[in-house]
């Protein structure tokens, strides 16, 4: 018991993910089924759906279309005002119920609270490496297809953000204050913050064609 709370307590000190935002427009819908409800069943999943992300539309011969699904990364300046004052939608539901008590508490303190080491683990983060970013947005583009009862998911495009950051260079030559030469360099890094997939389903086979019979020639009498 001891360990799991210290593995628990540890984890919490490592910035959380957070749920996406899902937009799903079905183009087949089954009986009893609704776009809210689908992303909400997608957003409560906990396993990862096991099916196949396909890159081509080629590959997707063989299947049809049952929705468009746009999955989308909070915008890195909602997270930082989430960080300071409010609380996040983890994907970790324990992780969501540690933190979301402590909402108060930001508020009253004007986010002085976060210095605190209990905070610690309640900031929530975006994943750092497109791939790791790509492959996030495509797990909840696999549970939508899960909770729609689909077979296959195809990856349309990508939306990229442009995010802005001032480094500042600061070199001396010999004899030179260190002020007099300080500059700024803006730097814009591109980041795929969204993605468009479509929920594919095997089509079902077409029955076997029925072929004529042939009337059996008789043999010739001897």
């Amino acid at each position: 018991m001891a360990k799991a709370t210290a593995f628990f307590l540890l984890s919490l000190t490592a910035c959380g993910t957070v749920h996406p935002q899902i937009d799903v427009r079905p183009t087949v819908l089954l009986a009893g089924q609704s776009a809210r409800g689908i992303r909400d069943v997608a957003l409560r999943m906990t396993d990862d759906a096991a099916l196949p992300v396909f890159n081509r539309q080629a590959d997707a011969a063989q299947y049809e279309t049952l929705a468009q699904v746009r999955v989308a990364l909070p915008s890195p300046s909602s997270l930082k005002v989430r960080n300071l004052f409010w609380y996040n939608d983890f994907e970790s539901h324990d992780r969501f119920v540690y933190c979301v008590w402590q909402t108060p508490l930001r508020v009253v303190t004007l986010s002085l609270w976060n210095l605190v080491p209990l905070a610690w683990g309640c900031f929530a983060a975006n994943p750092s490496d497109p791939l790791e970013r790509l492959d996030f947005l495509s797990k909840y583009a696999r549970r939508v297809a899960a909770a729609m009862g689909g077979d296959a998911v195809l990856l349309r495009n990508t939306q990229d953000s442009t995010e802005t950051h001032i480094q500042a260079n600061t070199t001396r030559p010999r004899g030179l204050p260190m002020t007099m030469t300080s500059a700024e360099t803006t730097v814009e890094v591109q980041m795929n913050t969204g993605a468009t997939f479509e929920v594919l389903r095997r089509r079902a086979a077409a029955p076997p064609t029925a072929q004529p019979e042939v009337p059996a020639t008789p043999f010739p009498a001897q």
